[in-house]
């Protein structure tokens, strides 16, 4: 609800996005999304069977400052030159090289509930066979020195080689057929989006616009946004709890303003029968949108509040028109599909702080 505040306060010219103000209120919508390692890394530990700290301190390392800036550094040199996974090496570890995202890993999730998920292997592992008389700081100890740089070491790079991988995956499919593509990543979006594997697809957002004077991706994810939409609302119908729609409705809410990801976390991912009949309406959209041929002319506000960064400078033309079709079809479908499969969450969904 504040982000999405700040997002009208911004367009009104009410505030500017280098005033205090937006900074010190910014910070308090963002913390959580910031740092959502820590809180995902405490709900995988409790998931997971270990005590909560273990996930907090790890979730927090993952966050911690030094961490995100090394990537900001000059790179000491590249490995899998000439490949697509040619990546910048910041540093290294025992000699070994460390490959990091280049957005870093706040706001991601997938990362630090694998990493958890090792520390858990190794803490009952380390319970099993050390002795009582040293096990209160010999377990954690050893948990969290091996587990952390193995999370660094390993699953960072395996990120970023994915992030290859789908980067020359979607232009190959975009060079193919728009349509398809709108279906493939319309579809996907939102997974890599959790995985923090979509950051070479928003930089060719840039790129294309400075070099064509138009993108032709981004509009094949505009649909996200309404698909969401059309699943809280359904969800908010048809849930009999007032927790669930009193955290359902501000969600809603921060997502016609762009900010997805109450919406994602809160509703979405804790339901998956939900979450993907969510993200296959947001593929239908954008297949219809991807058809139309239609094209982002310039970068502007995110969500439903973008759509005139669609229109093209000569005038509204058929790709503008085929991304509102696209828009509508998605929402209403998305609608449909929740009311129908309703609000039940999985019983095995991690749980996410609303606060």
């Amino acid at each position: 609800m504040i982000k999405a505040l700040l997002v009208v306060l911004n367009l009104t010219g009410v505030v500017s996005t280098d005033s205090g103000t937006y900074i010190i209120l910014y910070a308090i919508g963002d913390a959580l999304f910031t740092f959502f390692p820590v809180a995902i890394g405490w709900s995988a530990a409790k998931k997971f069977g270990i005590k909560e700290i273990y996930g907090i301190v790890l979730g927090a390392a993952l966050c911690y400052s030094s961490i995100s800036a090394l990537s900001s550094n000059e790179a000491l040199y590249y490995v899998f030159s000439g490949t697509i996974f040619e990546s910048a090496v910041y540093t290294t570890f025992c000699g070994l090289p460390v490959l990091l995202p280049g957005a870093g890993y706040s706001g991601s999730v997938i990362p630090i509930i694998l990493i958890v998920y090792v520390a858990s292997l190794i803490y009952k592992f380390m319970m099993k066979k050390t002795p009582s008389v040293i096990r209160s700081f010999a377990v954690p100890f050893v948990t969290i020195l091996v587990v952390f740089p193995l999370g660094m070491l390993v699953i960072g790079p395996v990120a970023l080689m994915l992030q290859s991988l789908l980067a020359q995956f979607f232009e190959f499919v975009i060079n193919i057929n728009t349509g398809l593509a709108g279906l493939v990543i319309g579809s996907l979006w939102s997974i890599l989006v959790v995985f923090v594997l979509h950051i070479p697809i928003i930089m060719m957002f840039n790129i294309n616009i400075a070099t064509y004077g138009y993108d032709y991706i981004n509009p094949l994810i505009f649909s996200g946004a309404l698909a969401t939409m059309g699943s809280v609302i359904g969800f908010i119908i048809r849930t009999k709890s007032v927790d669930d729609r009193n955290m359902a409705a501000p969600a809603l809410i921060s997502t016609f303003f762009g900010v997805k990801e109450p919406s994602l976390y809160g509703v979405l991912i804790p339901r998956k029968k939900l979450m993907v009949s969510s993200f296959l309406a947001a593929g239908i959209g954008s297949m219809i949108t991807g058809f139309a041929g239609a094209k982002l002319y310039s970068m502007g506000a995110s969500g439903i509040l973008g759509l005139p960064c669609f229109i093209n400078p000569n005038g509204i033309d058929m790709g503008f028109i085929g991304l509102c079709i696209g828009a509508v079809v998605t929402f209403i479908l998305a609608l449909i599909f929740s009311l129908i499969i309703g609000p039940a969450k999985d019983a095995d969904a991690l749980e996410i702080p609303q606060e």
